[in-house]
């Protein structure tokens, strides 16, 4: 979403969940003023605004469920909300990439039946042995399809800048996005696959 042009005190008193006077009086810029978004980095980039934090399954490639929030919300600490409490089948594989490891993440998956294929993280005088990296590997290949989906948003439905100001409002917006990618993506499912024609060449003479 568009920057917002705060001073260093004011997004401190943001930060802390205040209202800075110099917004608070003018209701005019009160009005165009996004309190609920944040600021954050990703690589020599800088983003405001929220982020969206979609579950969906290896198969299909269909959103199954999303949680919003801010933009320097670490992407871990949803991950057990947007999960449903219970697998859909005994022994359901849970993948997720390194920043989702933790005690916490796996001894809660496990309790609710499901098998957590978290991709392992190394540490300073700790490195990946061979196995790990190669069970790492086996892991990204089924992770990554969540990226794909991404993607696939980036392409069909232009940028992604959020033309709204508030936490409920963008909510709203991401969720319609996730809506639509699932009806877009759900018409390809439908959509029988062209079969391409074999041609053999015939040798004359």
């Amino acid at each position: 979403m568009p920057h917002q042009h705060n001073t260093r005190d004011e997004n401190k008193q943001i930060k802390n969940g205040e209202v800075p006077e110099t917004i608070a009086s003018n209701s005019c810029v009160l009005s165009q003023k996004d309190l609920d978004a944040e600021w954050a980095k990703k690589g020599n980039d800088t983003f405001f605004g929220y982020k969206d934090h979609a579950m969906a399954d290896d198969e299909h490639k269909l959103i199954r469920g999303y949680g919003v929030t801010g933009a320097a919300t670490h992407d871990s600490e949803p991950y057990l909300d947007v999960m449903p409490e219970k697998p859909a089948f005994d022994g359901q594989e849970a993948y997720a990439d390194s920043a989702y490891t933790g005690e916490k993440n796996d001894t809660t998956l496990k309790g609710r039946g499901y098998d957590p294929q978290i991709c392992e993280k190394g540490y300073r005088n700790h490195p990946l042995t061979e196995e790990q990296k190669e069970n790492n590997r086996v892991k990204s290949k089924v992770r990554c399809r969540i990226e794909h989906i991404f993607g696939s948003q980036k392409m069909r439905m232009g940028n992604e800048i959020l033309r709204s100001i508030g936490f409920a409002r963008a909510r709203f917006w991401i969720g319609m996005r996730n809506l639509m990618y699932n009806m877009s993506r759900l018409v390809s499912l439908k959509h029988p696959k062209p079969v391409k024609a074999k041609v053999k060449a015939v040798k004359n003479g």
